[in-house]
């Protein structure tokens, strides 16, 4: 109604008649672009709920995408684990774990993993933080990677590795003192037997003094000589 303002408001006897258009109606009537031009397509991957491929493969015989990765906690780790490609399997090489949180991809594996092994354990992930993941599987030339896979670490993992350092770290002093233990014993020892051997020494030569300067367990009376007894030999020869 502000736009019909101009109207003449002093003619009380001319008459208006008024037509209703839509929105759409009247962005085409102005000569303005439909709204609906302006709206964004979606792609295909945006249908279908995939994630663009980080890693475009480049020119090249390549295998097909790993299958099925999956990510699994155990008792000592997790557990990464795909399976081989459908498609030209024959031509893997190896195969290449990627990895990233919040930056840029990056290798979790240190070495290849060869084309026979579908699994790999790791144990240094944090708690409380979400990884993705994607298996990348080579071949002479190029490569294919494999759907990306969202695993959130669950956050006990953290406490369970503070638990561990707290208990390792008590462990460690309690060895530690055990050894201290053992090191002050054995010191002691070995300063008593020293001790000892430095008595002893004084002892003997106490004794030395007191016998007259001869050594310990040797009599001062003169013995008397034992007089060798005839042999069997002997005594046969003097009955002939």
């Amino acid at each position: 109604l502000s736009q019909l303002t101009h109207l003449d408001r002093g003619s009380a006897n001319r008459s208006y008649s008024f037509i209703g258009l839509t929105e759409s109606e009247s962005n085409r009537k102005g000569g303005t672009e439909d709204v609906d031009s302006q709206t964004h397509k979606p792609t295909p991957d945006e249908v279908t709920g995939k994630q663009k491929n980080p890693f475009p493969s480049p020119e090249g015989a390549k295998p097909g995408m790993p299958r099925n990765l999956t990510v699994t906690e155990i008792s000592n780790g997790f557990v990464i684990s795909w399976q081989a490609p459908l498609e030209r399997a024959n031509l893997v090489q190896y195969y290449v774990i990627k990895y990233r949180t919040d930056g840029a991809w990056k290798d979790l594996n240190k070495g290849t993993i060869r084309a026979e092994e579908t699994s790999y354990l790791v144990k240094n992930l944090v708690g409380g933080r979400t990884y993705h993941f994607r298996v990348l599987a080579h071949s002479v030339k190029s490569y294919e990677s494999s759907e990306e896979v969202k695993f959130p670490v669950p956050a006990r993992v953290k406490h369970k590795a503070i638990t561990a350092g707290v208990v390792g770290g008590i462990l460690f002093f309690i060895v530690a003192i055990i050894l201290s233990v053992c090191a002050v014993k054995i010191c002691n020892k070995r300063k008593r037997r020293k001790q000892e051997k430095a008595y002893n020494m004084v002892a003997c030569r106490i004794t030395d003094a007191r016998n007259g300067g001869q050594p310990p367990g040797i009599s001062q009376v003169p013995l008397k000589k034992i007089v060798e007894s005839r042999t069997y030999r002997d005594f046969s020869l003097e009955l002939t």
